[in-house]
């Protein structure tokens, strides 16, 4: 990746519930279609109206980021005042859109620690069926999966907070250890 490429030493890439560059797949538009054709029809009556105005939002989203008005898509932060919040605006477009332009084929020598969470995402047009998200294919190193209670959301509360630091400073007392020989 960037750093290696750079001569730094990268042994580790720590993951809080995030997928590897290129995962899920999403499906061709054929198989898209009927992902979200069977989704819908099995939601309850009550739920079809949550889910099309989601993808309506979703498509909307999109949209905006191709204008270049990505921006628009993020809410005000409550407790930030009007300069913060705009650079908050900012930082997460420009997030986004790197997030949808990056694709790579690179592979680091760095191992990955995978903070998942127990409750895995799960998004109709795609194929998520690995459970390490597809890190095995972006790293040579070794790969360690640790499940945290709760949701994408819920990883990093406080209850998950001696679970993450205790898995982080394992690794980090491994790759300490291995420098030593």
């Amino acid at each position: 990746m960037r750093l290696e490429r750079q001569g730094r030493e990268v042994p580790l890439i720590i993951s809080f519930d995030g997928f590897a560059p290129g995962y899920p797949r999403v499906l061709p538009w054929p198989e898209r279609l009927k992902a979200h054709a069977m989704e819908f029809a099995s939601l309850a009556r009550d739920e079809r109206k949550e889910y099309l105005a989601a993808r309506l939002h979703n498509l909307r989203s999109r949209v905006r980021h191709l204008m270049g008005r990505g921006k628009e898509e993020m809410e005000d932060v409550p407790f930030a005042d009007t300069h913060m919040n705009e650079r908050l605006e900012n930082s997460w477009a420009n997030h986004m859109q790197a997030r949808r332009a990056y694709r790579t084929t690179a592979v680091s020598s760095a191992g990955v620690l995978l903070i998942r969470a127990e409750i895995p995402e799960r998004w109709a047009a795609t194929t998520m069926l690995d459970p390490l998200y597809g890190w095995q294919d972006r790293v040579s190193g070794p790969i360690t999966a640790v499940t945290a209670p709760g949701d994408h959301l819920s990883v990093m509360t406080l209850q998950n907070q001696e679970l993450i630091v205790n898995a982080i400073t394992q690794r980090v007392d491994e790759w300490l250890k291995s420098r030593k020989r």
